[in-house]
């Protein structure tokens, strides 16, 4: 049985927040939970009191807390997150998107408020709320379907100064996450902040005030976040405190993001890396998983993202069910569900601003094709045929199936045997179910890469290198057939129109000749459909373009299968696609003399 966990979260003191008054502040606070929640309906939150305090000039200040919780189950594991602002600013909305994003996981989260420094509070005020509100959830833990038995901290500059105090005062601590923190308020290396009377004025004031100098034994196990270039607080503050914290017995990770200064972790793409580096250290070290992280995974990409030559997102897209996006130069972006949302690039990639304020990434394949979420999108102003996608399994058993057997194939092989290759869709990949017989007696030495489902774009994919993000069907040296048998575009026929799949199955042709020269390809003439008029309109203008193809033998097969109605002669099919035994009867007994010529066996 997995044990549940405590993780009390201070956030960074200096990530963006709200500018304005208390009240102000406050508001926004309210207004970013109201959006959480409408992207997050499996999430509750809840609203608390903890305290009103008096402030120096006789006012009344309120300290309340927001509380994210699963909607079903329990009890949970709880995160305190303590909003930054540098001591003088910010609300709980800093956290929102952490709060929420865990809470989906199962770990409730505490969202609370402490006193600024521009209202006349210092140190000690300012970790006694922090206490208090701790507390106060301690209080009432079991009536919030919690359980307090394990606590972590966590939080980041301002933020980490307090939380990394917290977790050596709070004895249920066990594991402590710290993002850009000031873990040492007397020796701040080249750090430009921390300075003043905050922290108090004499040396034994600061040390009191500083984690470095007060680690509990046994120390919490933990995850430290910086960025090279922070000049705010510098990285050594970081290193000397895992160094500290290992010197007490305990385990501590530095975590370096090269390039980038203070409060990265709040914007993308180091917000999406530093929240699944929080989710998955405090899981391991409480027991919610056996993985333990490892750190290299929460590194984002490079500074400059590579992109294809002449990439630009700025243009209109469209999916294979024909729904539109369409991004423009302004920012703005008109989504397929007829929403006006925003979208924004950091540091070369590219992103959806959606309306709860999360970020969905794009990720770019190649020049004409990007995804979003499970979605590829394509240029409507580039052919699709001819870009190379990858296919989308969608829980498809049959699909992962032949393409865990197809790089099986490729893995365990001899490959330099294999001197015939056929590469295809689904009446390729026939070969070795209703033409099974023909296989074994003719082919049975040779490399089937039919895949059900596939058009010209999948075959490109797979053949592309797998350096260059493919699947690399071909990256093998030692792969060099004298005969390939190509035969695709049927599927492209529903998808497509004649000149764009003319075009594909030309790109594929120029592919195989690009990895294998030495090779001959037979190019198999696209097989009629049960439609007369698709065949009369589709299927004949794709053949008479391609038969005259250079670099190719053409093997008519069209005529074949074809009665003098323009329709599909039966006998040969199982269906009204894909051939029976008697189908590749008669495909093996055009092709088997057009290999022996060639010496393909």
């Amino acid at each position: 049985m997995i044990r549940n966990l405590i993780i009390i979260c201070l956030a960074c003191a200096s990530m963006s927040f709200a500018k304005g008054t208390w009240e102000e502040q406050q508001a926004y606070a309210e207004e970013k939970t109201v959006e959480h929640l409408e992207a997050c309906p499996q999430v509750r939150s809840d609203r608390f009191v903890v305290k009103t305090v008096e402030l120096p000039d006789g006012q009344e200040l309120l300290l309340d807390l927001r509380i994210e919780r699963p909607r079903e189950g329990g009890p949970f594991p709880v995160v305190f997150y303590v909003h930054g602002g540098g001591w003088i600013t910010g609300s709980k909305s800093h956290f929102a998107h952490q709060s929420f994003e865990l809470a989906k996981h199962g770990i409730a989260g505490v969202r609370l408020e402490y006193r600024w420094r521009s209202q006349g509070a210092k140190y000690p005020e300012a970790i006694s709320d922090v206490m208090d509100a701790i507390d106060f959830i301690r209080q009432r833990a079991d009536e919030l379907n919690l359980d307090f038995t394990r606590v972590g901290l966590a939080g980041g500059s301002a933020g980490g100064h307090l939380s990394s105090i917290a977790a050596q005062l709070t004895p249920e601590c066990i594991c402590y996450d710290g993002y850009n923190g000031l873990f040492d308020a007397l020796e701040r290396a080249r750090s430009h902040f921390g300075g003043g009377d905050y922290t108090g004025t004499t040396e034994e004031e600061k040390k009191a005030a500083s984690a470095i100098y007060n680690i509990k034994h046994p120390p919490p196990d933990t995850l430290l976040y910086h960025g090279t270039e922070d000049t705010t607080i510098d990285i050594d503050v970081a290193r000397r405190f895992a160094e500290a914290v290992r010197k007490r017995g305990g385990n501590a990770a530095l975590l370096v993001y090269e390039g980038v200064g203070h409060s990265f972790f709040g914007k993308e793409p180091y917000l999406t890396a530093t929240t699944r580096a929080l989710l998955a250290h405090t899981s391991f070290v409480f027991g919610l998983t056996d993985l333990k992280p490892e750190i290299s995974d929460y590194v984002p990409p490079p500074k400059i993202a590579q992109l294809p030559s002449g990439f630009s997102l700025v243009d209109s897209w469209k999916d294979d069910a024909g729904k539109r996006v369409e991004f423009f130069v302004n920012g703005a972006v008109d989504y397929a569900s007829g929403q006006r949302l925003q979208w924004l690039e950091s540091y070369g990639n590219y992103y959806v601003v959606w309306q709860s304020g999360h970020y969905g990434n794009i990720e770019v394949l190649d020049r004409g094709t990007i995804r979003i979420g499970k979605v590829v999108y394509r240029k409507d102003s580039l052919n699709p045929a001819v870009l190379p996608v990858p296919r989308e399994t969608g829980g498809k058993a049959w699909l992962v199936k032949r393409l865990a057997e197809v790089a099986k194939e490729l893995d365990t092989r001899d490959l330099s045997k294999v001197k015939v290759v056929f590469v295809g869709d689904s009446i390729t990949q026939g070969w070795l179910e209703k033409g099974a017989a023909f296989w074994q007696e003719a082919y049975a030495n040779a490399l089937n890469l039919g895949v059900s489902g596939d058009r010209t774009e999948h075959v490109l994919y797979r053949l592309k290198t797998k350096r260059d993000g493919g699947m690399g069907n071909f990256d093998d040296p030692k792969l060099q057939p004298k005969t390939i048998v190509l035969m695709i575009g049927t599927n492209n026929l529903f998808k497509q129109q004649p000149d764009q799949i003319i075009e594909g199955i030309v790109a594929v042709r120029d592919r195989l000749l690009e990895l294998e020269p030495q090779a001959e390809i037979v190019l198999c003439s696209v097989l009629p459909t049960s439609d007369a008029t698709r065949n009369r309109d589709i299927v004949v203008p794709i053949n008479l373009a391609i038969q005259s193809l250079e670099n190719v033998h053409w093997l008519d097969l069209y005529s074949l299968f074809v009665d003098t109605d323009g329709l599909q002669r039966l006998s040969f099919f199982k269906d009204g696609v894909h051939l029976n035994e008697a189908g590749y009867q008669l495909w093996y007994d055009s092709l088997v003399l057009v290999i022996e010529e060639g010496d393909g066996l």
